[in-house]
């Protein structure tokens, strides 16, 4: 168990003791997505660094994260569109569902049911992703847009959950760096989980999850040998 996911699992562990003094539900009003003043510099775990930012959103933060991958632009993105590589980091803390839009292989509807700690109930993630890319490729942006159950209806066995997380903001940046060799990866969040799970544990389940997105990430991109044609193709890698 490395030190991200003990960091994790004492998360955990904090949530369900706290969790017996927060059942009762709390409501916010509907609020535009807004990040808002500078990034601050608030912990670096195996060399991920995390910042932090206020938003609009009353007692929501945004977090970022940054790191520098051992793999090239190509790989980190063939690593982000790699279902079954996904599902292996991310097996613990929930399921993971993907949905190719054939019109266009880089757009991807998926559904996280995330698994919260007692006594919170889990939460359905839904949203589709976006690859953008510069013009050879330096810098690839991944924006990930939050849907509604509603919007895909047509979709089959889509986890059917009571209570769903606003994703406000969820953004990739990944920027080849020492001749593309490397790539920077930034990944910013900002995620209400809702109902019954305060917005200070919603920060403190975004603060663990990003660091173990990026660590997961870091594991499984270096491992991608072969590049699909069409993620060199779409994002001109």
């Amino acid at each position: 168990m490395n030190k991200i996911q003990k960091v994790f699992n004492l998360y955990l562990f904090n949530f369900s003791i706290c969790g017996l003094y927060l059942i009762t539900s709390i409501a916010y009003a509907d609020v535009p997505q807004s990040i808002k003043g500078q990034w601050r510099e608030v912990d670096s775990i195996q060399k991920i660094r995390i910042f932090t930012s206020e938003s609009t959103v009353p007692n929501l933060l945004a977090f970022r994260g940054e790191t520098i991958i051992d793999a090239t632009t190509a790989q980190v993105a063939s690593a982000l569109l790699d279902q079954n590589s996904r599902r292996e980091w991310l097996a613990d803390y929930g399921d993971l569902k993907s949905y190719p839009i054939k019109k266009n292989p880089l757009e991807i509807i998926e559904a996280f049911q995330a698994d919260l700690p007692w006594p919170f109930s889990n939460r359905l993630l839904l949203y589709q992703a976006q690859f953008q890319s510069s013009v050879g490729g330096q810098i690839v942006n991944i924006i990930y847009n939050h849907l509604s159950p509603s919007m895909v209806q047509h979709l089959k066995d889509v986890p059917n959950l009571e209570i769903e997380a606003h994703i406000y903001h969820y953004h990739y940046i990944l920027e080849g760096i020492d001749g593309d060799k490397k790539t920077k990866v930034t990944l910013e969040m900002m995620i209400d989980f809702v109902g019954n799970v305060p917005r200070w544990i919603s920060n403190l389940l975004q603060r663990s999850w990003l660091a173990l997105n990026l660590d997961g990430l870091k594991r499984a991109a270096p491992m991608i040998s072969i590049v699909p044609d069409e993620i060199k193709d779409t994002l001109q890698l």
